[in-house]
């Protein structure tokens, strides 16, 4: 789609620069976020977003999920070229392009965005989520299943649902989340035009394992062709 085109073009201008320009970016693009309340409704859809690596290749899925149906209703994938070094901290400088690469085959409409990454549980309060949410203006949160950053405020309870603050010099940053009884939890973080009391509703709404459906299919997708 002819949007995406144009956000395809200004992603590479992200995996382009320096990193000392990235973190300038970074600190920028913190002032820039907005942390509202979004509607819930039982029809939303829900775009689930993940990147695996195979060599210097990216390979990226988006998939629609409905919320209503509780089913996959679109998958798109793509292949780029990596030119962004690793560097924690600096992951959405990487992913970023691939990610809008595979959106471009998205003709369903969709309500939030969830990304297997961070939001604002990040040193400079930008994560991959915040990067998506700003350039596609669209709610945007992060879930991943590691924590790159912020400590755990009290001990989570072992019933899904139970969640416990992530902090950061007395901030909020992002919250551990239990999806499942007795599972290992999942970090929610808000990304962009969303509220982390709407992130956590909309993790526990699509999961029916461990990970949320939306980025269960979308990591077994990118999973697949990095094996190709």
């Amino acid at each position: 789609m002819e949007k995406y085109e144009l956000l395809y073009q200004e992603a590479i201008k992200l995996e382009l620069m320096s990193v000392s320009e990235a973190k300038e970016f970074q600190n920028n693009l913190r002032k820039m976020l907005s942390f509202c309340d979004f509607n819930i409704s039982n029809d939303i859809k829900i775009l689930g977003l993940d990147v695996s690596y195979k060599n210097n290749l990216s390979k990226a899925s988006a998939v629609v999920f409905s919320l209503k149906d509780k089913e996959i209703i679109q998958t798109s994938v793509s292949r780029c070229a990596v030119r962004f070094p690793y560097i924690p901290g600096f992951l959405a400088f990487r992913e970023v392009k691939p990610l809008i690469a595979a959106m471009r085959d998205i003709t369903v409409d969709f309500d939030v965005v969830m990304v297997d990454g961070q939001g604002i549980a990040h040193p400079r309060r930008a994560g991959l989520a915040c990067h998506i949410g700003y350039i596609l203006k669209k709610p945007t949160f992060g879930c991943a299943k590691s924590r790159l950053f912020g400590k755990e405020l009290g001990e989570l309870g072992p019933k899904k649902g139970s969640f416990v603050a992530l902090v950061d010099k007395n901030e909020t940053i992002g919250a551990v989340l239990r999806t499942q009884d007795n599972v290992s939890p999942v970090y929610v973080s808000v990304g962009n035009m969303i509220n982390l009391t709407n992130a956590i509703e909309i993790t526990l709404k699509c999961s029916f394992s461990r990970i949320p459906e939306p980025l269960k299919i979308a990591d077994k997708l990118s999973k697949i062709m990095a094996e190709v």
